[in-house]
């Protein structure tokens, strides 16, 4: 009902908001423990570098009772593997189903090649994801995992966020539209965000740029495609393909 979607919104949010509070709070407690403690930090361990970012690990490993710094280890990966995971089996749901002209298909008949198709799909999605992360390591190589966090993540934010606008508000921009936008778009993201990187610019650009202008960059690449490929809305009501 609107009432308990309602209460499950708002439980949510507070609970967003607890674990926000939670995750601050770490900060704050090393600094504490580190500084007003007199305990003093390991040698190489700069706070002011990207080394910054192996403190709180290596405070988990050495200064956690036993068993509780192999739970955080645990948490720690199991929080990476179902952000991972989720994100494949939905890309593999999305690519098989379209490749099969988005109908569902009878596990008793012809499911079997559906699912063997859909393994096959979160395999190669798998090794690539595997693959693009030791790619970003690279890319990232001197950064702390906050500059590492708005360049790799905002990269998507822009493009995606462009996709969603389109369909809602440009109906005449198809498929074809829509998948230039969302290139274009996360090609402006990479260059901004690895500008440094991959073309040796010597002042790149903050981090802070890369949604806007991918949105911005996207927005306009799905709009002018309308012009292009001629894409007219579907009479029936559904959209253009």
């Amino acid at each position: 009902s609107l009432a308990a979607s309602r209460k499950c919104f708002v439980d949510g949010a507070l609970t967003g908001e607890l674990i926000n509070g939670l995750l601050l709070g770490v900060g704050p407690a090393l600094y504490f423990y580190y500084d007003r403690l007199g305990e003093r930090l390991p040698e190489g361990l700069d706070p002011t570098t990207n080394a910054a970012d192996r403190i709180f690990p290596r405070f988990a490993l050495h200064h956690l009772p036993p068993g509780l710094a192999g739970a955080w280890i645990a948490a720690m990966l199991a929080a990476a593997m179902s952000s991972i995971d989720s994100g494949i089996n939905s890309a593999a749901s999305v690519l098989s189903a379209a490749r099969n002209g988005g109908e569902s298909r009878d596990v008793g008949k012809a499911g079997s090649r559906g699912i063997a198709e859909a393994k096959l799909l979160t395999l190669v999605l798998g090794l690539s994801v595997t693959a693009a992360a030791y790619g970003l390591d690279v890319l990232t190589a001197g950064r702390n995992i906050i500059d590492m966090m708005g360049r790799s993540f905002n990269c998507f934010n822009g493009p995606l966020g462009a996709l969603f606008l389109l369909g809602m508000f440009a109906p005449r921009v198809g498929d074809r539209g829509a998948f230039a936008a969302g290139v274009v778009g996360l090609g402006v993201s990479l260059g901004i965000a690895y500008g440094k990187e991959l073309f040796g610019l010597t002042e790149p650009l903050s981090f802070t740029w890369v949604q806007p202008c991918s949105l911005a960059a996207a927005l306009t690449t799905g709009t002018l495609s309308a012009l292009v490929f001629s894409e007219r809305p579907a009479t029936d009501g559904a959209r253009p393909r």
